[in-house]
Parts: structure tokens; C-alpha cells; sequence
């Protein structure tokens, strides 16, 4: 048996689940050419050599790849006569019968096949964003192809030598064939795309041959726009945008929401989603986006419209009168916080019941509602939800500018793409609303934004008072429990400084023959507050301040959530930077894009440094539990991390009650004690007062820095 045909034969048993285990037959041949050092493949001289440096005997391994260990791992075995050996696979790991590996197997060859990926991708990302001249487009086409062949041909090396028994290792592996398939599918919509456009551009040429050289220089202005150069970058973002035209290809388009937000809804197969335009952050004068939504009115020019129009601008001189500037206003809605549909009329009409003018439009308003017998087609409901919207622009301007950091010039829609392309890329796509880039043809006329998946489910906050109502309580299940959990680490990463408990819904269920509403599933929607450019560090002292919701999920080392996904941590610090410019560099600036490659890092680091403290914590205790969760499809140890976490809270709660009774009992005896002076009395129960304050939030300020909104699910128990 030459070694050649020995070295192609254990390497074709790579899709074996199975070490590969010499047959009596070749048992003495493959003994012979090890000793006669005849064996070329580097795998066999490795072994040869680790095998005459170590006395200890080598066991064979029967490896299960969906295991992190051998499914097997029996006594040591007289395979070779004296001297134990074994032929393996090319990436199998080999363990001493302690069931330890050997250095040098899985982990060297990972960078060797992962560096090609890394540097394509890189190489991809500088062609994308050079100029190419529309009249001569073959000059870096070729390139571009080409990088996107290499590239794939990486992915499958990759895969194809690749076998990791590593819960990280498979997340890069999965991280890696998801990249392959994406590329596969997007080099062939590249080359079309450039195909067609070759096709336009040249039938363009010859319109213009056809014009003669006069009429073109009399109409320069017109024709200069032909000649000006665009990035591949933009033919890339066409491939990964939508086309949806209405009543072709199974698509029916129709205009929904109310107001003049401009939302259309998009069914096809029977499923449903939602289409806006492209946005950019609003002006954050209150008054101004009124205006806004006056002038669209206008455009719009039916009576309906005109009327609404009318009655917005009564209503902003009436405010306008009432209050100094529009930043008073938006400080005394605060305030009072107007509550539900119709809330803010209320409001405007209880403070400003001193206008005449204001005082008759409201009552043609109500006259005109009780013509409806639906809310949603008066006016009233009209009326309040424009005034809402401008109110929600002007405080959107706040956040993204102040808070995310987010340059007032770009667009804000592509962040709700953005968002939903990470949470592709880490695994956790069904807790986010699916958002892509879309084209909108109606009779014609193209618009351009997102389309974004309809989430089912509603408020967690408002199924709490729904349920509260019912005399029943809300609980989270396993799944619920480690998305939530999974949403806030995901939140640091995309810079979300905006997630409210509005801005995500869960589906719930009611757990039969109890007290128990159940929400089963988590989805992430309005994902636009995000992507600016926050670096990791800014988040670190960062509190919240009313608006901004993020929590750093670390100090002094410690990760500040109760538990953590390990499959979602594994995706997490299988991330590279040329990956992440690859999957949105068509809908993030350069700098958003490093600001969010930091955050990555630094929550990368926060996990690292977690798990090496886990393992000199086993050292000394081999029992502790580990912060990191798997079986996440039983649910089991899910289970087990939320009542741990919930018992800690409980135990915590009632150590509260205790300290509160306790300090409260020591204000009255120093109250009753006469023989106390008054200076004293007044300073002694001055400090019990404030850390009886401290142990009254003591537990909520726990949950509000562990978790988003567990605490009044968790506090019921």
C-alpha cells in the first residue's frame, strides 16, 4: 500500500462519523512505512513523532459531530503490536485515554483556511467602493467577478476541511456556509445586473449617435449626467433590493396606515408586510413637522385632505399662542403623558380650552366622529395620530442625534435593514423583524425604501395590565427568557439606544389550570434607533436618562446579565470584521461600520474574559455553574437558569422586606425615645430614611441593570 493511496483514503472518509481505524489487513504495512519513515503526509510524521515522544498510550476515537465530545472513548487497544498508533482523519482531534487532546490538531488549521476568506472579503469590499465609468465598465468587472469566484471557492475549502467539534468552531463553520450560499446567489445577480446595464448603457450610445454632435453639446447639461462615474457598490445594493410590482408576480400592493406616514402594505402567499420610503432623521421642531404633514395634505388635494389640513394648522397656531416654544410644549406632554388613542387631543383641548378658534374646530370634529362607526375613519382619530407623529419625529431627532449618535444627514430607514441582516448573520433572525431593501412599482411609479415583515404579538407591558385585569400574571418561558436576553446583548452590538417596551412584542399563551399567561416568543420591531457611531467605551459609564434604554453589560470584568446564550456567544466571537463591511456596506457609512466593529470587539472581549474566569472557577469548583446555557432546543437548562434567577430575585426581595421592617422599627424606637436630643434624632433618622430608600429599590435597581423588563414578571413570583 503506497502512501499516497493510505493518505487519499483517510482523507476521503471525512464524511464519516467515524475515526478511521486501519483494517488487519494493512495494519503491519502502515507499521512499516511509519518506522521506515516513508509515510509524506505531515499528519502521519506529526503522529509518528508526538508517539515516540510520549510513553502514554493512544486510544482510537469514535467522534459524533453532534457532540462537543467523543461519543466514545474506550481503553487503551493493542492496534500495533507494541507501539500504539492511529491513522486519522485530517482534522480529527486524538486524545490520550485521559481524554485530553493533543496540541497542534483542529485549532491551527482553522486561521490557515479562514485567512483566504477574510482577505477576498476584503479585497471585495475595496473594489466595491471604486468609481466605474458607465461607458467603459469592463475595466474592473472582471476583477470583481473573479474576487467573488475566489472567494466562494475559500467558503468551500473552508468546509470542506473543516470538522470542528467545538460549539465556536461550528458557529464559524455555520457563519462560513451561510457567507457561501450568499455569495454564490449574489455573484450571479452581480454579473446580471452588470449585463444589463452594459445593454443599456450601449443602447443609450446609440440613441445619442443618432442625435449628432449639435444637438448633444446644445443639450451638454442633460447628456453631462450620463458620464458621471457611480460606485460598484450601488450595483451590489440594487442586487440586494426587492423589486415589488404591484399585481405582477403575486404581489398586491395597497395603501394602509393612517395619516400621512406613507406606509403601504405588501401581501403575497399570504403573508403580509409593510413598505415605507426611505427617511431621513426629522427635524426635531415640533411645528416644522406639522407643517410636514400640512403640506402633504395639500399635495394630496382632495376635500378630505384640504380639511384635515385646516384644522393642523388651527391646532398649531392655537399651541403656538400657548406656549413659548415648541420645546415647552414637548416638555409638558412629558409631563402629563397622555395616555392611548385620542390621549393628546384631550390633553390639547383641556390646555387650551381658552381658544375659540381651537374650541369650534373641536366641536365639528366631534360632530363629524359620530357620523363613523369606525374610530379609525374619523377625523378625531386622524387628527391625533398626526399630532403624535410629529411629536414622535421631533423627539426621534433627540435620540438619534444625542443618544445613538447618528449623523443628521443620513438616512434612518437602512438601520432597520441593518439590524435585521446582524441578526441573520449571528443566528437569531426570528427574534427581529425582517427588514430588506425594496422597490416599490405602482402604476408605473417607483418608490424606493424598506419592506419590513409583519411581527405578531403585542406589548409585554400591555399584555402585564391585560393579564392583571384577568386576576392572572405574565411569565416568560425558557425560550422567551434566553431572547430576551439574547435581544439585550444584541442591542450593545447595533448601538440600539431606543428599545422601549413598545419596540419589541412577545406571543403569549395561557398556561391551562393556572394563574399563568406564558409569553412563548420575543420579535424586536421599530429597529431604527441605532448604528451611530457609539464606540463600546461610550457605553460603559452610560446610565439611563430617560431615552436611552441600552444597558453596558459589563464592569469591573463581570457581564451584567443572568445568563447568556452559548450558542449566541459562540456566533458572536465567530464575527470578523470583513464579514460584517460585507454584509452592510451598502446600508452603513464607513465610520458607522467601524464604530460597530468596536462594539463587536468589545463585547467579544467582555465574553472571552468570562469564559476564562469560568475556568479557574472550575478548578477549584468543578460544580459551578457556568453563565453560558446550551441545550437551547430542550429548554431545559433554560428552565433552570430562569428559576435560578427568578429564586435569586425572590430570596433578594424578601431579604428587602426583612431590612425595610428592620430600619423602619429603628426610626420609631429613636421617634418614641425621649432621652434622644433633637440634633441627633433629626441626623440619625436622616440616614435611616436614606438607606431605608435603599433597601425599598434595592431589587428593582438589580433587575433594572440585569435585565429590560423582567421586573414585573419576576417580582409577581
Amino acid at each position: 500500500m503506497d502512501t499516497q493511496k493510505l493518505y487519499s483514503w483517510t482523507r476521503q472518509q471525512q464524511n464519516m462519523d467515524i475515526g478511521v481505524i486501519v483494517d488487519e489487513m494493512e495494519k503491519k504495512q502502515a507499521q512499516d512505512m511509519l518506522d521506515k519513515q516513508q509515510m509524506n503526509a505531515p499528519e502521519m510524521k506529526f503522529l509518528d513523532k508526538t508517539l515516540q515522544k510520549s510513553d502514554e498510550p493512544v486510544a482510537p476515537v469514535i467522534m459524533d459531530r453532534r457532540a462537543n465530545v467523543p461519543a466514545h472513548m474506550p481503553p487503551t487497544i493493542d492496534i500495533f503490536s507494541q507501539k500504539q498508533s492511529l491513522v486519522r482523519m485530517a482534522n480529527y482531534t486524538f486524545y490520550s485515554k485521559d481524554g485530553t487532546a493533543h496540541k497542534g490538531s483542529r485549532n491551527k488549521p482553522s486561521k490557515k483556511y479562514m485567512k483566504p476568506i477574510l482577505d477576498n472579503l476584503k479585497r471585495i469590499d475595496e473594489l466595491l467602493n471604486m468609481q466605474y465609468d458607465p461607458k467603459n465598465i469592463d475595466k474592473d468587472k472582471d476583477e470583481i467577478e473573479k474576487m467573488f469566484r475566489k472567494t466562494i471557492l475559500a467558503c468551500e475549502d473552508y468546509v470542506a476541511n473543516r470538522n470542528p467539534w467545538t460549539s465556536e468552531g461550528k458557529a464559524r463553520l455555520q457563519m462560513v456556509k451561510d457567507f457561501q450560499a450568499q455569495l454564490q446567489h449574489e455573484s450571479i445577480m452581480f454579473t446580471n445586473t452588470v449585463q444589463q446595464l452594459e445593454k443599456k448603457t450601449l443602447e443609450e450610445n446609440n440613441a445619442e449617435n443618432e442625435i449628432g454632435e449639435n444637438e448633444i453639446k446644445q443639450n451638454s447639461e442633460k447628456h453631462g449626467s450620463k458620464e458621471q462615474k457611480q460606485s460598484w457598490l450601488s450595483i451590489l445594493a440594487k442586487v440586494r433590493t426587492e423589486e415589488i410590482k404591484d399585481g405582477e408576480n403575486g404581489y398586491k400592493v395597497t395603501i394602509g396606515g393612517a395619516g400621512t406616514s406613507k406606509i403601504y402594505i405588501v401581501e403575497k402567499d399570504g403573508k403580509k408586510r409593510y413598505f415605507k420610503g426611505n427617511e431621513k432623521i426629522p427635524n426635531g421642531n415640533y411645528y416644522t413637522n406639522l407643517d410636514l404633514s400640512v403640506n402633504e395634505l395639500n399635495k394630496v388635494g382632495d376635500d378630505t385632505s384640504k380639511r384635515r389640513a385646516d384644522y393642523l394648522t388651527v391646532i398649531k397656531q392655537a399651541i403656538k399662542s400657548h406656549y413659548a416654544t415648541d420645546e415647552d410644549f414637548r416638555i409638558d406632554v412629558a409631563k402629563n403623558k397622555p395616555q392611548g388613542m385620542g390621549g393628546l387631543v384631550a390633553f390639547i383641548r383641556a390646555k387650551l380650552a381658552g381658544d375659540k378658534k381651537l374650541t369650534e374646530i373641536f366641536r365639528v370634529i366631534d360632530i363629524e366622529f359620530t357620523k363613523h362607526q369606525k374610530y379609525e375613519e374619523s377625523d378625531m382619530y386622524f387628527i391625533d395620530n398626526e399630532l403624535r407623529e410629529a411629536l414622535k419625529r421631533s423627539t426621534c431627532c433627540g435620540i438619534a442625534t444625542k443618544h445613538a449618535l447618528i449623523d443628521p444627514k443620513s438616512e434612518i430607514s437602512k438601520r432597520n435593514v441593518a439590524t435585521s441582516r446582524m441578526a441573520e448573520l449571528l443566528g437569531i433572525g426570528d427574534m427581529v423583524a425582517k427588514s430588506v431593501m425594496a422597490d416599490v412599482i405602482i402604476n408605473g411609479k417607483k418608490m424606493s425604501g424598506i419592506a419590513m415583515e409583519e411581527a405578531k404579538g403585542q406589548s409585554t407591558g400591555l399584555a402585564h395590565d391585560q393579564a392583571a385585569k384577568k386576576q392572572k400574571r405574565t411569565n416568560y418561558s425558557p425560550n422567551a427568557f434566553r431572547q430576551l436576553l439574547n435581544l439585550q446583548i444584541f442591542d450593545i452590538i447595533c448601538g440600539q439606544v431606543d428599545r422601549n417596551g413598545a419596540n419589541y412584542l412577545a406571543e403569549e399563551e395561557e398556561i391551562e389550570k393556572t394563574d399563568i399567561i406564558e409569553f412563548t416568543k420575543i420579535k424586536a420591531i421599530d429597529n431604527d434607533m441605532a448604528f451611530g457611531n457609539l464606540k463600546y467605551n461610550d457605553l460603559l459609564d452610560r446610565g439611563d436618562d430617560g431615552l436611552n434604554r441600552m444597558r453596558n453589560i459589563e464592569s469591573m470584568g463581570e457581564l451584567h446579565v443572568p445568563a447568556m446564550d452559548k450558542k449566541f456567544a459562540d456566533s458572536i466571537l465567530a464575527l470578523d470584521a470583513e464579514k460584517i463591511n460585507y454584509a452592510l456596506c451598502d446600508v452603513l457609512s464607513i465610520e458607522e461600520r467601524e464604530a460597530l466593529i468596536d462594539r463587536v470587539k468589545g463585547v467579544q472581549k467582555a465574553i472571552r474574559r468570562r469564559q476564562d474566569y469560568e475556568k479557574k472557577l472550575r478548578r477549584k469548583d468543578p460544580k459551578a455553574v457556568s453563565m453560558f446555557v446550551e441545550d437551547v432546543e430542550g429548554q431545559e437548562n433554560w428552565k433552570k437558569a430562569y428559576e435560578r434567577f427568578a429564586k435569586k430575585v425572590v430570596d433578594m426581595k424578601e431579604q428587602d422586606k426583612k431590612n425595610v421592617e428592620n430600619i423602619q422599627a429603628q426610626i420609631r424606637e429613636i421617634e418614641e425615645n425621649t432621652g434622644y436630643k433633637d440634633d441627633f434624632k433629626r441626623s440619625k433618622i436622616k440616614n435611616l430614611t436614606k438607606h431605608l430608600k435603599n433597601a425599598q429599590e434595592r431589587t428593582y435597581n438589580f433587575l433594572n441593570q440585569k435585565t429590560y423588563f423582567l421586573s414585573f414578571n419576576v417580582l409577581d413570583k
